[in-house]
């Protein structure tokens, strides 16, 4: 290629002004070049997972004044990818790409300086992605604003997301009218959601006709959640039949649909566990009622109560009193169930008597 440089006296060389533009333009030239072929090299070793030699090169497209460089570079510092995990650096890469107009490296920004507790930073961030137009931003700031109950902030940013026709923005913004008691607008969102292809917001109209008493709908949109595979919806089909809701109490239906949704959720599997325990709705089975209830105790309290039950009396186990006294304990200690201290005390009678 033939570069024609205009004219300039030779006298000119001497000037710095001059010998600055210069340099300029042979910099645009050389390594606007040399960047962007970095960058291409970069890219495609990132793509093929040789990430430490991707980091080298896109390094060098940095260097080279390659903007688009810093985001393959933030994520691989970030993950750890061809180096070793350096956040402090990510979070400079983050921060060049944010500044050159990166949507995806400002929400990235906001979520590392929401776990620093950084919260207004984390927001100006997520802010100037939405007001950017980024959609999963508009999404997230509604959501922190829920979360803070400035509902009118919240409103703003879902209804700027939910007019880009996103089904998750309709959901949270039917989500934000139920909050409200605006059934009837939650119940447009809710269908608008669903229009838009977004399963949860059915499993949410089957709550919103459930809080109404309209329990015919409310069953009709939690079947279809749930044939769609929804698996919030398997838990509320558990808890419709368990609490009787529109007619008698159904342990088998119950307990059918809470032994599709226990893998998912804690607290199905807790009142599926009680129905082994008590047999209803099927065969009594305190193995997998133990199983199930130990699975869960550390996070659902109430599992502690009946778990001690199972180890005081030796429901399907040899029984094991230090273990049932530790739970019995714990849930006196948490002031769950009344009936926890009454079993402290029958274990400390048997102990006092076994020691006489």
């Amino acid at each position: 290629m033939r570069w024609n440089f205009p004219c300039m006296p030779f006298s000119h060389f001497n000037d710095k002004r001059f010998m600055r533009y210069w340099l300029i333009i042979l910099c645009m030239f050389c390594f606007g070049a040399a960047g962007s072929d970095d960058y291409a090299g970069g890219m495609a070793l990132f793509r093929q997972e040789k990430y430490s030699e991707a980091l080298k090169q896109l390094q060098s497209a940095h260097l080279a004044g390659e903007e688009r460089a810093a985001l393959p570079l933030a994520y691989l510092y970030d993950n750890g990818l061809g180096t070793p995990r350096n956040l402090p650096l990510a979070v400079k890469y983050y921060e060049y790409a944010a500044l050159s107009g990166n949507t995806a490296a400002m929400r990235r920004l906001s979520e590392i300086l929401f776990t620093q507790q950084k919260n207004d930073q984390a927001v100006q961030w997520l802010e100037r992605a939405a007001t950017a137009g980024d959609l999963p931003a508009m999404r997230k700031l509604g959501a922190w604003y829920m979360r803070r109950r400035n509902f009118q902030r919240a409103q703003l940013w879902l209804e700027k997301a939910s007019a880009t026709g996103d089904g998750e923005a309709w959901r949270m913004l039917g989500e934000l009218y139920m909050h409200r008691n605006q059934d009837e607008s939650a119940l447009n969102a809710f269908k608008k959601a669903v229009k838009n292809n977004d399963i949860a917001a059915m499993e949410s109209l089957g709550n919103l006709y459930l809080r109404r008493k309209e329990f015919i709908p409310a069953l009709e949109w939690f079947e279809r959640a749930a044939a769609a595979g929804n698996p919030q919806a398997l838990t509320s089909l558990g808890m419709f039949y368990l609490d009787g809701k529109g007619g008698k109490v159904d342990y088998a239906k119950a307990r059918l649909w809470l032994e599709k949704a226990e893998k998912f959720n804690l607290f199905s599997r807790y009142r599926l566990a009680l129905l082994y325990y008590e047999g209803k709705g099927g065969p009594q089975d305190y193995e997998k009622a133990r199983v199930l209830l130990e699975s869960c105790a550390g996070q659902v309290d109430l599992a502690k109560y009946y778990l001690g039950l199972i180890y005081y009396y030796g429901y399907g186990i040899k029984p094991d009193l230090e273990k049932a006294r530790i739970l019995f304990q714990q849930a006196t200690d948490l002031g769950l169930q009344p009936e926890a201290a009454d079993m402290l005390r029958k274990i400390r009678q048997k102990e006092a008597a076994a020691n006489e």
